[in-house]
C-alpha cells in the first residue's frame, strides 16, 4: 500500500523546484515448512514496515541550453519471498545453490545527486553529475564452501558509502554529411542499412568511475574482509550505443556495447576470500521493422561476442565459461 505526494514550484522562468514523499506500508511474511519433519514448527520471515521516503530536487536553468540539477531521494531495497525463505533454490544468474536468510532487513538508501546538463539539441546533450549514495543496511551475496558444496547466502552489511563520477554524451551524426570524401555513403544501401541519412543515426555513450566501501559487523559476522567494495558494485561501468531511428522508415536498429570492473560476485567467509567476477565486454544489436501502422517484428541479439565469463577467488579461478549466445523474435500488433 502506497500513497505519494509531489509539489513543484517555480518562482522564476529560470529556476524550478520539486519536493515529494512516498509513503510505502508494507507487509511482507515467508513460513518455510521443514519436509523432512512435518511436525516442526514453520521458519518465518518477515518485514512489516512503514517507509515515509523523501525527495527533492532543484533545477536551474541558468540558459537556453544549459542547466544545473540538484536532487536528494530516499529509497528502498527489500528481498524478495525466496530470498527469505532458508530453502535453496538455484540462482538463476550465477546457477548456484542460494539459501536464503528469514532475518534479511530491508535495505535503506539515500541518494545525492549534482548534475550539469548541456543541449546541443532536445536530443543531444552532455552532462556531467557526481552522485553519492548512503546505504543502511544493504543486502549482500555471501558464498561458503565446504568440501563439494557450493553455497550463496544472503546477509545485511552494516552500512555502505558510494560515490562516483558520471559522463553521459548523446548525438546525431548529422555533422558526417559535412564531409566530402564520404558522400558516397549517402546513396549506399544494403538490407536495412543506408542510405546514410545522417542526421537519424544517433551515437551515445555513458562511463561511470565509482568508489564504494561497505561497513559490517566482524563481531556477528562470518564474513572474511570487513575492508572491500560493496558486493556487486563495479569501479567503473561503460556504455556505447549506435542506432538508426527515422519515424519515416520502417526500419529501427540498435547496436549495444557495455564493460565493467571486476566485481566482488560473493563475499567469502570463514576466512576464504572474496570471489570476483572479472570484466568481460557484450555486444547487443536490436531491429525493428514495422509492417503498416499495426504490425511490428522485433529481433534481438545478445551476448554476440560470447566472451568467457570467468570468477576468481585469490589467485585460482573458481569457474569459467561462455554464456553463448541469445536470440529472440517478437511479432506485436498495437491496438
Amino acid at each position: 500500500l502506497a500513497a505519494f505526494l509531489l509539489l513543484m514550484g517555480e518562482p522564476d522562468e529560470a529556476l524550478r523546484i520539486t519536493a515529494g514523499l512516498r509513503s510505502e506500508k508494507n507487509l511482507q511474511r515467508v513460513e518455510t515448512a521443514n519436509l523432512a519433519n512435518p511436525n516442526a514448527p514453520p521458519v518465518i520471515g518477515e518485514i512489516d514496515e512503514k517507509d515515509e521516503l523523501h525527495s527533492a530536487a532543484i533545477t536551474w536553468a541558468y540558459s537556453d541550453k544549459t542547466q544545473l540539477r540538484m536532487a536528494y531521494a530516499e529509497s528502498v531495497n527489500r528481498p524478495d519471498f525466496r530470498e527469505q525463505a532458508p530453502s535453496p533454490y538455484l540462482d538463476p544468474l550465477l546457477d548456484i545453490i542460494t539459501v536464503g536468510n528469514p532475518d534479511l532487513k530491508t535495505a535503506k538508501l539515500k541518494n545525492y545527486d549534482l548534475r550539469w546538463e548541456y543541449y546541443f539539441s532536445p536530443a543531444e546533450s552532455v552532462s556531467i553529475a557526481a552522485f553519492y549514495k548512503d546505504f543502511t543496511d544493504p543486502i549482500e551475496k555471501t558464498f561458503s564452501s565446504g568440501g563439494s558444496a557450493k553455497i550463496i547466502t544472503l546477509q545485511n552489511a552494516l552500512g555502505a558509502d558510494l560515490y562516483g563520477l558520471e559522463l553521459d554524451y548523446s548525438q546525431s551524426l548529422g555533422w558526417i554529411s559535412g564531409i566530402e570524401w564520404l558522400n558516397w555513403l549517402d546513396e549506399f544501401e544494403w538490407m536495412f542499412v543506408g542510405p546514410f541519412d545522417w542526421e537519424n543515426y544517433n551515437f551515445a555513450f555513458n562511463y561511470a568511475w565509482i568508489e564504494s566501501e561497505v561497513s559490517i559487523d566482524s563481531d556477528n559476522t562470518t564474513q572474511t574482509n570487513a575492508d572491500r567494495p560493496l558486493q556487486g558494485q563495479s569501479p567503473w561501468v561503460a556504455n556505447v550505443q549506435f542506432g538508426y531511428y527515422n519515424p519515416d522508415s520502417v526500419h529501427e536498429w540498435t547496436l549495444l556495447y557495455n564493460a565493467f570492473g571486476e566485481r566482488i560476485s560473493q563475499a567469502g567467509v570463514l576466512g576464504q576470500p572474496d570471489i570476483y567476477e572479472q570484466p568481460f565486454p557484450q555486444l547487443d544489436f536490436v531491429y525493428k521493422r514495422r509492417f503498416g501502422d499495426d504490425w511490428r517484428l522485433s529481433l534481438k541479439l545478445q551476448n554476440i561476442l560470447n566472451a568467457e565469463v570467468e570468477f576468481t577467488q585469490g589467485t585460482e579461478t573458481t569457474r569459467l565459461f561462455k554464456p553463448g549466445y541469445e536470440v529472440s523474435l517478437g511479432l506485436s500488433w498495437d491496438l
